[in-house]
């Protein structure tokens, strides 16, 4: 035993050992993709994407104004933190290549004409990111070890102390969140330069210099970094004069000297925020999003209705700003007492976890509720315990109201924080609650002895490295992460509704993919989707139960019965169903307008009425209600290249020809490399002609577009399936224009390849 406390007692070593188990345990979380807001804050960040070109807009704008394109004053408060993007930005300069457009094969541009870099998951850039947490994290516990060293250097335990609370925050299964999702990295940086620069103030007022203003300048430098990383660190001017006068034995002039170096970077931090993301406004919004509130209840007199006759999807009937409404603040308060004592358990007994506790999986409490009270007394009976030491400057004191003042800018005390609580708001105060823990078993060391008290803290540690080595697989991308945490968020809207968007985004991405390798979807493929799309359902209904007014949900919930309604394998009269579903779904859109999807929504919409359409038209033999959505769906947008393309597919089988070509010749100037409508103009020109309506020099035209079409098809797999179809179809429309330009031989030389 006498050897393991020498190899503690050694700050090298000791430091080095807590280092190197922060980062092994979280080596699994490497081959990880993006997860959660990855998506906003990097890899569809156009700012990001664009390399250190978009570090400017980075500093001059709100966070989420990369991905939605647009400053958003979505959560009370807004967001400014400019710090990781910037990194994230370099490193797309140095090791990302330009995105191309899977479709058209050119290099993505945003609107100024900027190259966007490509951060997808089928790239390694997520995982060099990922690689770069553990990097930090390892830092940040190193750095964190060498502060409480520093600062309980005076206490007989302090080696012990130091350790002990370093190693319990590194294998914190509480900080997965954090650590194995790549956006934690500004909580990271956040505590890390927070950190440093206290332990700098703590060595400038402590420690004797002959010149100390390079040292100020710099530790005030950290502290500014650190609130560019996350505004949590704004919570260390209080912390670091506290430390001082907890652990510096300095006269209260010289504590308020501290505060007074530190309000310089904080009114600079300020100003620059407000250049950037406007006033500060931390009241919560007169609006009906209950994804940025989590306070806000349904009212009980709302009606509703079925979206359509026999749906089990209900639609609140009159929506307006009183159809939701914050709940009595007698319940608010309930329900905030209640997460305080959730988060003390989940710090000492860290499971089950999920990264979702919004509206309803913290449910709505009231003072009736025995677990409202408990948590009451149990975070009262810490302040008292807190006040009780302060006179001896108790270390545990000193843990009980870090704890509490790093808690106080995420706790909805004072302004809403978007949830109800999460996990990743426990990062920086987890580490008060971790220092009373281990200054209460040091002071336990001369009654039960180091043996136990080592041989405790390692059992557990190992608990907790078995904990968050398993959690951080789910991390893996949004798709893992909800379809694990939807069986414990159970109640909630919001991870309902990402489970559904995961699953379209699993499918457009196999979409692409699928368009590359220019190939068909497998059976298995297939089956797999259809069965995905068909589990999502019963979540946006579950969802809309708990938010009718719910934008997100609405539009995903049209685009799931959309891609539903366009499988054939399903039965015509199931698939019209889930495409009027769809269709209705749209329309409350207009009414609940998602914001991640403002410019998408009248896209989505011609889809859906291009699909009603064709299904009106080939199954059911309707041609004049497939020609009513048709053409809707082109007056919807007018870049629709397909609607245009089923128009002239449509109007050539009435027999109208003129019709048909003007349609045909859209869609393919809409879209001139796709073949199926470089193939239907062609065949368009063709029949046009024969009718003597164009001359007969067109047939050049079309003989160079079918010939291109047999291009294209030869290129294609060998075990595409249509590859064989296209060409001798194509042949065969090549072998009549021949005989109508009279150029017999040229037929001739195609007849045994149509006679194969």
């Amino acid at each position: 035993m006498e050897r393991i406390l020498n190899f503690i007692r050694n700050s090298h070593y000791s430091g080095l050992f807590v280092a190197i188990i922060a980062m092994l345990i979280y080596l699994n979380s490497v081959p990880n993709k993006w997860a959660v807001d990855d998506t906003v804050v990097i890899h569809k960040n156009q700012l990001v994407q664009r390399g250190v070109g978009g570090i400017p807009d980075i500093f001059t704008n709100d966070f989420m104004y990369g991905s939605s394109g647009q400053n958003t004053d979505a959560v009370s408060g807004g967001r400014w933190r400019p710090l990781t993007p910037t990194i994230y930005a370099i490193f797309s300069e140095l090791l990302a290549k330009p995105a191309v457009d899977a479709i058209t094969g050119k290099i993505r541009t945003d609107k100024n004409g900027n190259v966007l870099n490509d951060l997808s998951e089928k790239t390694t850039f997520p995982n060099v990111m990922h690689f770069l947490n553990v990097l930090l994290y390892g830092l940040l516990c190193w750095v964190l070890y060498r502060f409480l060293f520093l600062i309980f250097e005076k206490h007989k335990q302090g080696f012990l102390l130091a350790f002990i609370t370093s190693l319990l925050f590194a294998v914190h299964p509480i900080h997965t969140e954090v650590v194995a999702n790549v956006k934690g990295s500004d909580e990271i940086l956040s505590l890390l330069f927070s950190l440093l620069s206290a332990t700098l103030f703590f060595k400038i007022f402590t420690k004797p210099s002959s010149n100390k203003w390079p040292l100020i300048f710099l530790a005030s430098f950290y502290f500014f970094l650190g609130s560019l990383a996350k505004e949590n660190a704004l919570m260390f001017v209080v912390v670091i004069p506290l430390t001082l006068w907890f652990f510096g034995n300095l006269k209260f002039r010289k504590v308020l000297l501290s505060f007074g170096y530190l309000i310089i970077p904080v009114i600079i931090y300020f100003g620059l925020r407000t250049n950037a993301a406007g006033i500060l406004d931390l009241k919560s919004k007169n609006d009906t999003e209950m994804m940025n509130n989590p306070f806000l209840i349904l009212n009980k007199n709302a009606e509703f209705k079925p979206l359509l006759e026999g749906s089990d999807v209900m639609v609140l009937q009159n929506p307006s700003l009183q159809s939701i409404t914050e709940m009595p603040f007698a319940n608010k308060m309930a329900t905030n007492i209640y997460t305080f004592g959730r988060y003390l358990k989940l710090l000492i007994i860290p499971t089950p976890l999920t990264y979702d506790y919004y509206p309803r999986h913290i449910s709505v409490k009231s003072f009736s509720d025995l677990s409202v009270w408990l948590s009451l007394i149990l975070n009262l009976g810490l302040v008292i315990l807190a006040i009780l030491g302060l006179k001896k400057k108790r270390i545990y004191s000193f843990g009980i109201l870090f704890y509490f003042i790093t808690f106080s800018i995420v706790s909805n005390v004072f302004f809403p924080i978007g949830t109800n609580m999460g996990e990743r708001f426990m990062f920086m105060p987890s580490l008060g609650i971790l220092i009373a823990i281990s200054c209460f078993l040091v002071l336990l060391l001369d009654k039960i002895g180091a043996r136990l008290i080592l041989g405790s803290v390692g059992i557990v540690s190992i608990l907790y490295i078995a904990i968050t080595i398993n959690r951080n697989p789910v991390w893996k991308d949004n798709l893992t992460l909800f379809s694990h945490d939807i069986k414990i968020s159970k109640n909630s809207a919001k991870v309902k509704s990402d489970f559904g968007e995961a699953v379209l985004e699993k499918i457009a991405n196999q979409s692409f993919q699928i368009q590359e390798e220019e190939r068909s979807l497998t059976d298995e493929e297939t089956v797999e989707n259809i069965n995905l799309l068909q589990e999502s359902l019963p979540y946006y209904k579950e969802a809309l139960d708990i938010h009718p007014m719910y934008g997100l949900v609405w539009f995903n919930l049209a685009r799931t019965n959309k891609m539903l309604g366009d499988e054939e394998t399903i039965t015509a009269k199931e698939r019209l169903q889930y495409l009027k579903t769809a269709e209705a779904a749209y329309q409350m859109t207009e009414t609940y307008k998602p914001i991640q999807y403002l410019k998408d929504i009248n896209t989505f919409k011609s889809l859906c009425y291009t699909s009603l359409g064709k299904l009106y038209g080939k199954d059911f033999g309707d041609i004049n209600t497939a020609f009513t959505y048709l053409h809707l769906a082109e007056k919807t947008d007018a870049k629709n290249s397909y609607a245009s393309f089923l128009l002239g597919t449509a109007y050539s089988i009435k027999g109208d020809q003129e019709k048909s070509y003007f349609y045909t010749k859209k869609a393919y100037e809409k879209q001139p490399e796709n073949r199926d409508y470089k193939e239907n103009y062609a065949l368009s020109i063709q029949k046009y002609i024969f009718a003597g309506k164009l001359p007969k020099i067109d047939l050049k035209k079309s003989e160079k577009l079918f010939q291109e079409v047999v291009k294209s098809a030869k290129s294609l797999p060998d075990e595409n399936k249509e590859k064989g179809e296209i060409i001798k179809r194509n042949l065969s429309f090549l072998y009549e224009n021949y005989m109508a330009q009279d150029r017999k031989q040229d037929a001739q030389k195609i007849l045994p390849q149509l006679q194969k």
